[in-house]
């Protein structure tokens, strides 16, 4: 293998084929990341759990305490349920009655709050984000990027 590599130096460059192929690696390569990213593991439950907390700063605790935290500080008697996704993506189940407690302007700040406590505590490899849903039917509530910082919280009519 490393006398290809050798081969496909000359002059101490890559020759036009070498650097073809691995331009090639390199396209599929995001391509595979988009679509990891985006369309599987926001959708798709790991088996392995939650993810570690991030281990390079003392103040980190585990990303489902913080969260839990979290609710605590803004929902009243919640009692969420986590599904931990792939790409450390999140949904927590509550019940709706729970988040139309909360006025809705100040719905998006509660969404924030939540989100940011799980995403200062995870990788943020794969643009992880927070789901708020409905126990009952599913519906998203409201949900927080990780990589934007962003909220959204729908109007219901």
């Amino acid at each position: 293998m490393f006398d290809r590599i050798r081969f496909a130096l000359k002059d101490g460059k890559l020759n036009e084929a070498a650097s073809k192929w691995l331009t090639t690696l390199f396209v599929l390569a995001g391509i595979w990341w988009g679509w990891f990213a985006f369309f599987y593991a926001p959708s798709h439950v790991d088996p392995a759990g939650p993810p570690p907390a991030i281990s390079d700063r003392p103040d980190r605790i585990a990303p489902e305490l913080a969260v839990r935290t979290a609710l605590a500080e803004s929902l009243a008697d919640v009692a969420p349920r986590f599904e931990f996704l792939r790409g450390s993506n999140l949904d927590v189940y509550v019940r709706r009655n729970t988040i139309d407690e909360v006025p809705f302007p100040d719905r998006a700040e509660t969404v924030r709050h939540v989100g940011s406590a799980w995403c200062k505590n995870v990788e943020h490899f794969f643009l992880p984000s927070v789901r708020i849903r409905d126990i009952r039917t599913g519906d998203i509530l409201g949900s927080f990027s990780c990589l934007t910082g962003g909220t959204d919280v729908p109007e219901r009519r």
